[in-house]
């Protein structure tokens, strides 16, 4: 049997969590918010890379398309947008025309593309 002062232990401890055990349930909680939020940031940054890399391969192919639309003859240039820039040229031997757009962008991290293509005159 056990004796007064023996109940009445095992009761006190069984009452509620040690200091210890309210610290590591608070750190691993905070681990699993700090990983969520982590997750957050990385698909918020992967999310405006594609919300600029659609917006970039746009505009290169309607630069494209204007200069295959235009009379068949040679020419280049570039154009500097916030957080971008396109250089294109667009060179014309006997029957082809070949067009080449190249695109940079990105704000975090720098990206580049090229769209090359050719059209008969």
């Amino acid at each position: 049997m056990c004796s007064p002062s023996g109940r009445a232990r095992r009761a006190r401890h069984e009452l509620g969590f040690t200091l210890l055990e309210l610290v590591v349930a608070i750190l691993l909680v905070d681990v699993a918010i700090l990983a969520v939020l982590h997750t957050h940031a990385v698909v918020v940054r992967n999310r405006n890379e594609m919300r600029a890399r659609s917006a970039a391969v746009d505009a290169a192919t309607a630069r494209v398309e204007q200069i295959i639309a235009s009379p068949c003859v040679a020419a280049a240039g570039s154009t500097l947008i916030p957080s971008s820039a396109e250089f294109w040229s667009s060179s014309v031997d006997a029957t082809t025309r070949e067009i080449s757009d190249s695109m940079v962008f990105g704000v975090s991290a720098r990206h580049t593309f090229v769209l090359r293509t050719r059209s008969s005159c």
